[in-house]
C-alpha cells in the first residue's frame, strides 16, 4: 500500500512537471502562431490570456479571425441590476475595440439585447468592423422593438468592398442602405435580412451574389 502511495505521488509530480514543461514550450512559440491560436477563442477568453504572463499580455489584441460580441440580458431579475449589467458589457466591448490592433477581422458578429440608449455604441461597433476590412458581418438584435441602424446611411462605403456575407436580424435597415452594399461589395455572396420594417422596393443586383434571403420585412 505504501509503495502504491509513493508511486501515485511520483506520477503526480511527473504529470505536473510535464504540464509546466508544455506550458513553457507553448509560450516559446512565435507570436504569429500564438495569435492564430487565440483567434480561435471567443473574445472574452482570448482577452483573459493577458493575465497569464507578460509574454501573453498583448497577444490577444492582434487576433484576426472572429469578433463574437454575443450577449443577451436575462429579462428576469431586478431591472436596475440588468441595466448595470448591460452598461458594463457595453463598456467592456468598447475597451476591447479600442485596444484591438489587428489590421483585419474575418468575421464580426453582434448579438445584442439592447435599448435605444446604446444605439450609438452599436453603430460604432459596425463602423469598427468596416475599418478592419471585415469579410462576414452578422448583426442580430434580440429586441422588444427593432433597432434603427440610422448611421449605416452615412457609412463610408469605400471600406466595405471586402464583405462576402451580410446578415441582419431585427435590424431596421433601409433598402437604400442594402443597395449601397450590393453596389459597393464586388465579392458579396450572401445577403440575409429578417424582420426589418424599412426594406421596401429593394433592387437586387450583384454579379457575385449567390444567396439572398428577405423575410418578414
Amino acid at each position: 500500500m505504501k509503495q502504491r502511495r509513493l508511486n501515485s505521488k511520483f506520477a503526480l509530480r511527473k504529470c505536473k512537471g510535464r504540464s509546466n514543461h508544455s506550458e513553457d514550450r507553448i509560450s516559446q512559440l512565435p507570436d504569429e502562431i500564438l495569435i492564430c491560436i487565440l483567434s480561435c477563442l471567443p473574445m472574452k477568453e482570448a482577452a483573459r490570456t493577458s493575465l497569464v504572463s507578460s509574454r501573453w499580455k498583448e497577444l490577444w489584441i492582434y487576433t484576426t479571425r472572429t469578433f463574437k460580441l454575443l450577449w443577451k440580458v436575462q429579462r428576469k431579475g431586478n431591472r436596475k441590476f440588468l441595466e448595470v449589467e448591460r452598461a458594463n458589457y457595453i463598456s467592456w466591448v468598447n475597451r476591447v475595440l479600442n485596444s484591438h490592433k489587428g489590421a483585419t477581422v474575418d468575421e464580426f458578429r453582434i448579438q445584442f439585447d439592447m435599448d435605444s440608449s446604446f444605439t450609438s455604441d452599436i453603430d460604432n461597433w459596425v463602423h469598427s468592423a468596416m475599418e478592419k476590412r471585415v469579410q462576414r458581418l452578422e448583426h442580430s438584435n434580440i429586441p422588444e422593438g427593432p433597432y434603427n441602424l440610422s448611421s449605416m446611411r452615412s457609412l463610408d462605403f469605400s471600406r466595405v468592398e471586402s464583405l462576402t456575407a451580410i446578415h441582419f436580424t431585427y435590424v431596421d435597415v433601409t433598402a437604400e442602405c442594402l443597395e449601397c452594399f450590393l453596389s459597393s461589395c464586388p465579392f458579396l455572396e450572401e445577403l440575409s435580412v429578417n424582420n426589418s420594417a424599412c426594406v421596401v422596393n429593394l433592387k437586387v443586383y450583384g454579379q457575385s451574389l449567390k444567396h439572398l434571403k428577405i423575410a418578414y420585412c
